[in-house]
């Protein structure tokens, strides 16, 4: 019989404490889900914040972060675009207004967007 030395582990019997729990929280929406979402609004809620000081590095950081979890989500792309604008990345920030666009021309910041991506478009000119 093996001593117990107060250390849990897999081979000694002890919990798996390395498996996530993936049972549903409530019919139809899973824990997975939910922590993904709130992934998502925490990312575009800081990077709200980030813009509101004008820390464009942070705020570019966060909506990406949001971005990468969800490519149709509208706010995400609407803050990266202006946080790229904000930090001279005027290709992503256009393809990115551009994006936005598809999404939500007629939304609170369509007319934004369009100002937005003239702006860069013009910024891409004088480079060339």
């Amino acid at each position: 019989m093996q001593e117990n030395d107060g250390f849990s582990s897999s081979r000694t019997g002890g919990p798996d404490l390395g498996m996530e729990d993936t049972t549903d929280a409530a019919p139809g929406k899973s824990t997975k889900n939910k922590t993904r979402e709130q992934m998502i609004k925490e990312d575009i809620n800081v990077g709200g914040f980030y813009t509101e000081k004008k820390n464009w590095k942070a705020a570019q950081a966060r909506f990406a972060s949001a971005f990468q979890m969800d490519k149709e989500n509208a706010e995400a792309v609407w803050g990266l675009a202006e946080a790229e604008r904000h930090l001279a990345m005027y290709k992503e920030a256009a393809e990115h207004y551009q994006l936005f666009l598809t999404y939500d021309p007629d939304g609170p910041h369509g007319k934004a967007a369009r100002k937005g991506l003239e702006e860069v478009e013009t910024q891409l000119a004088g480079k060339k």
